[in-house]
């Protein structure tokens, strides 16, 4: 055990190699709780043991939206565009992967957090767009019951962006903080590249051994099925959609934010969506790719992920 000043002395090599401090409750691998942001397949913590696995991201800078030569999908309305640089100038913590049904029935558990079941499911046999026509609202779905088999580590889904804001307060309450909340639009974006440029992060392709995706299992897998991303991220790609905080610009017109903050206005009714799902095919579950949904929309393809911001590097 070092004693108090051998402590500073380690402290300060710590900082000096661009660790980051962390106090949680359990921590793996980060030695005093020290961690290395981008270190995420072998560092992580919890606050607490119902909560999700955490991990450290770096900042950095990046080129968000697709540039004209990816390829899109047919109908392609530009919403990708026009790309510009962002800089996430403060690491901030993510989730290991999208909240677990088992994490969210600690919540539903805890609260006795209230949802009507239903939920919209598709309704024909072939899927070429997803318009609100081809979808139903089934009764007997919801997130216990998915219409699908489902496991603890499996995403949970069936989960509206105003239960994902109820699950962020509760995880606060319970940790006796304000840290956690929804990622941002460009931070999604910039957790999935993780210094990739290309339209995975994969490369400029991507397989049904790194992702689930293109109706080729009819459902969720675990969370930790396919390998993370160069981050330590999993299922950026594939899965699930992920709701986002923010609300919804039908492009990136305007002054959207260059940094790692929220993109304020547009319609607040509909909330973004990122990641692409099960049922995807390759086009809808690029990095860039962006998709919105009502923040009242429980769907058996949707869950959510989770960031926290970091002691002492508060975004602007």
């Amino acid at each position: 055990m070092p004693n108090r000043e051998n402590q500073a002395d380690i402290d300060a090599q710590y900082r000096s190699e661009g660790r980051v401090r962390v106090d949680a409750k359990i921590i793996h691998a980060a030695p005093g709780g020290w961690f290395t942001p981008g270190n995420g397949e072998t560092e992580w913590f919890q606050d607490h043991e119902a909560g999700p696995q955490m991990i450290v991201v770096p900042p950095g800078q990046f080129f968000m939206g697709s540039p004209e030569v990816e390829k899109h999908w047919d109908g392609y309305d530009g919403r990708e565009e026009p790309v510009r640089l962002v800089t996430i100038d403060r690491p901030f913590a993510v989730s290991r992967a999208p909240i677990m049904r088992g994490e969210f029935g600690a919540f539903v558990a805890d609260t006795n957090y209230t949802m009507d079941r239903g939920a919209y499911v598709w309704s024909r046999k072939r899927r070429r767009l997803w318009l609100i026509k081809d979808w139903k609202l089934d009764k007997r779905i919801y997130w216990r019951n998915t219409g699908y088999q489902q496991s603890d580590d499996h995403p949970a889904v069936c989960v509206s962006w105003d239960d994902a804001k109820a699950y962020v307060s509760w995880l606060n309450a319970i940790t006796k903080s304000d840290a956690y909340r929804l990622l941002s639009e460009v931070e999604w974006e910039y957790c999935c590249r993780a210094t990739s440029r290309t339209a995975f992060n994969t490369g400029d392709a991507i397989s049904g051994d790194q992702a689930n995706f293109g109706l080729k299992g009819k459902a969720t897998t675990s969370v930790f099925r396919f390998p993370p991303n160069r981050w330590g991220l999993h299922d950026m790609h594939g899965n699930i959609w992920e709701w986002i905080e923010d609300a919804w610009h039908e492009n990136y017109g305007g002054s959207p934010p260059t940094d790692g903050s929220v993109w304020e206005g547009g319609d607040v009714e509909l909330r973004g969506l990122r990641g692409g799902a099960w049922d995807s095919g390759e086009v809808h579950f690029r990095s860039a790719d962006r998709g919105k949904g009502p923040h009242w929309l429980r769907n058996y393809i949707v869950g959510f992920r989770i960031a926290k911001t970091l002691s002492g590097f508060h975004q602007k």
